[in-house]
């Protein structure tokens, strides 16, 4: 019995290890889970925080208050360079910084021109799962006050041990990300790349004037 248990230790060694990996991948991928989903309640309490607000402070008090939780969320280079499509290439570096920025300030400026009231809306977050992109996506929505829901996911990109916001899902389907891809790219191929950056520039300034209620 001796030598029997003394020979099996390598084997009761080894399962010992298979199970305590499998374990710490579980808790790795629950953390995961956890912290892309964080991300989205930081960003829908914001959010919310900015609607009520939202008449107080006005448009130039909502970029204030909603740009560092931007720039928090989102990994805009990202988004920035899959946008351009095969045109982010031609950049020059300083070039590709400023366009960054310019979605940084294009996507503050939807939020506060758009999210200019509240009416007794909440937010939700519903579910979390991976996605065959590597994405972990966060299901979420807003509810009215007469109960009518409108999706909202994020699709959330690992970057070390953080997630951040690189594609919104409106209505649960639409990747914005897409629809702005195809729309930049387009604009350029026609009309070249100034003209894309003099088209975001002046959808900013039609939402800080309260102009522009498109998508």
């Amino acid at each position: 019995m001796k030598t029997q248990s003394r020979s099996s230790r390598p084997w009761l060694a080894g399962l010992i290890v298979m199970l305590a990996l499998a374990a710490a991948g579980e808790a790795f991928a629950e953390a995961s889970v956890a912290k892309a989903r964080r991300v989205v309640e930081t960003l829908n309490a914001s959010l919310l925080e900015l609607m009520k607000r939202a008449d107080a402070v006005g448009y130039a008090g909502r970029v204030k208050m909603i740009e560092p939780v931007v720039r928090e969320s989102y990994d805009l280079s990202s988004m920035a360079r899959i946008a351009l499509g095969k045109h982010w290439r031609k950049l020059e570096a300083d070039e590709r910084e400023r366009f960054v920025d310019l979605i940084a300030r294009l996507t503050i400026a939807n939020y506060a021109g758009r999210f200019d009231g509240y009416a007794g809306e909440r937010f939700e977050v519903i579910s979390e799962e991976a996605t065959s992109q590597g994405l972990r996506l966060v299901r979420s929505r807003i509810v009215r006050s007469n109960q009518e829901a409108i999706a909202i996911d994020y699709g959330l990109r690992p970057i070390g041990t953080e997630f951040r916001i690189v594609d919104i899902y409106l209505g649960g389907t639409v990747s914005e990300l897409a629809l702005r891809r195809a729309e930049y790219t387009s604009l350029i191929d026609r009309k070249g790349y100034s003209a894309l950056v003099a088209a975001l520039e002046a959808r900013i300034e039609r939402l800080a004037s309260g102009e522009d209620a498109g998508p």
